[in-house]
């Protein structure tokens, strides 16, 4: 069998191709390898912090490393010097009789010093999940009270002034539902959408509905970044009394609402906490409300215990809003602006700004402001000439890698997540080949760049694909047909 401290070594070589030095030296420093199977890597650090830390930062590139290495799967376990020290989740428990200060290891089996907590320092992550989970740290002690990480509640936003159509009434009446019953059939509720469709104006109808008819209960409303920056704020604070905190302002209320919860993904330590937070919540028979841009089992680098969860409830969509609905917001922002707008005019803003009621609503905004500073009417020639900047056909698009994804995904007919995932079939290879040249061609970035975009390990990949679709596109009059269209979609053209 291969020596373990070989084997380490090597696997540590690689990873510097990967990351940065003071990440490769952190390694170096505070994880010792225990034992290697034929299955099974085990590993150890000395505090529960630095494991969290370890598993929100570099666990997906060590993971992927040791499997590179040993030319097989194998399964990665992080332990800490005595399983009793272990907790069950991030934080330790508030019924537990421990203090504050944590066991010292173990002397090392080599020669490396592990370092005390005081001596530890965290590397500056320099990826995507790095950069999310580790910078919500840096916040103010105004900040780390936890009772000032909520969102405040909008008043203007009922459920008597949602706009209700085809596109989003199921959501509007399931969320009606929990705010009156809460914890009977839809709980989880799982409402999801793109952004600017109302999502959150529902959050705040229950949340205001709550308030109304059942003042007792308490509700804690916030985004999935204030659930991560609670949780790093409890880790980086010393004793007992802030975990017990962090868990009695999640777990103490009636009404636990997130909003996009999609940012969850690749924060590994944060959603182990909040999976307990939700499994406590379920099981005292406490309301949890969600929302995202896309279907649970399309978010990206989020567990799949977390999402077989999250389909618990109920899953609702809340579509684009179709022309009578866009016709209703407008009319209804002008009733309350005391504006009088034609219904000709009306038509023309709701026929040419389809995305979203954000947009809708910056559009109104425009008209609004230079109406007041102007003496003219408001007629359709005129609206034409104020929005001229922004009127679709004038539109650019601002691409990106996850654009370019969608649009490929679309034009093909297929979903996004297996356009990204690891399947093999040729209906899925070459849209996903077609989609890496794209990035390459339009975006100019780096294999290396376009691979972390499709979740590949390896950007060669990238590489065969960028060469396949030239050489296709030199003879093949479909492909070069295909690949037009779906540029004109991309640029607006």
């Amino acid at each position: 069998m291969t020596d373990i401290f070989d084997f380490w070594e090597t696997v540590l070589a690689r990873l510097g191709e990967r990351i940065s030095p003071e990440m490769l030296n952190w390694l170096m420093s505070h994880v010792l390898p225990l034992t290697l199977t034929e299955d099974t890597l085990t590993a150890q650090v000395s505090k529960p912090f630095l494991k969290i830390w370890l598993e929100q930062n570099l666990l997906s590139d060590l993971q992927a490393t040791v499997n590179e290495v040993a030319a097989r799967p194998l399964t990665l376990q992080i332990t800490l010097p005595q399983a009793t020290d272990v907790p069950t989740s991030p934080l330790p428990s508030t019924n537990s009789t421990e203090t504050s200060t944590l066991p010292e290891p173990p002397v090392p089996i080599f020669t490396r010093p592990t370092p005390s907590v005081e001596q530890t320092t965290l590397p500056i992550a320099t990826s995507t999940a790095a950069t999310q989970d580790t910078q919500v740290a840096a916040v103010s002690e105004n900040e780390r009270n936890f009772g000032k990480r909520s969102i405040p509640i909008d008043p203007s936003c009922t459920f008597d002034n949602f706009i209700v159509s085809n596109s989003n009434t199921l959501a509007r009446s399931a969320a009606f539902a929990v705010a009156q019953q809460p914890a009977q059939y839809q709980n989880p509720l799982f409402i999801y959408g793109p952004s600017g469709l109302g999502k959150t104006h529902l959050m705040h109808a229950i949340c205001n509905y709550v308030r109304a008819h059942t003042p007792e209960k308490k509700f804690l409303f916030l985004t999935s970044e204030d659930f991560t920056n609670d949780f790093i704020s409890a880790l980086t604070q010393k004793g007992v009394e802030h975990n017990r905190a962090f868990r009695e302002k999640y777990r103490s209320v009636d009404y636990l609402l997130i909003d996009d919860v999609q940012f969850f993904g690749k924060k590994d330590g944060t959603q182990l906490e909040f999976f307990h937070t939700f499994n406590e919540l379920l099981n005292s028979k406490k309301q949890i409300v969600m929302t995202c841009d896309r279907l649970p089992e399309n978010m990206e680098k989020v567990e799949q215990r977390l999402i077989s969860r999250f389909r618990m409830g109920l899953v609702v969509e809340i579509q684009p809003p179709d022309f009578e609905i866009r016709s209703a917001y407008l009319q209804k922002k002008a009733a309350a602006a005391d504006i009088s707008i034609p219904t000709e005019v009306v038509s023309f803003l709701a026929e040419n700004f389809t995305e979203d009621f954000r947009e809708l609503g910056g559009v109104f905004n425009r008209i609004a402001t230079l109406q007041s500073l102007s003496p003219e009417p408001i007629t359709v020639e005129w609206a034409q000439q104020q929005l001229a900047d922004i009127l679709p056909t004038e539109r650019r698009i601002i691409l990106n890698p996850d654009v370019i994804i969608n649009e490929v995904a679309s034009f093909y007919k297929i979903r996004r997540d297996k356009l990204v995932g690891k399947t093999r079939p040729k209906n899925i290879v070459f849209p996903r080949q077609i989609a890496m040249f794209l990035c390459r061609e339009m975006l100019d970035l780096s294999f290396k760049e376009i691979a972390a975009a499709f979740n590949k390990n390896d950007h060669t990949t990238v590489m065969h694909a960028y060469d396949k679709i030239y050489k296709e596109l030199q003879t093949n009059i479909k492909l070069q047909e295909e690949m037009q269209q779906i540029r004109q979609f991309l640029t607006g053209g």
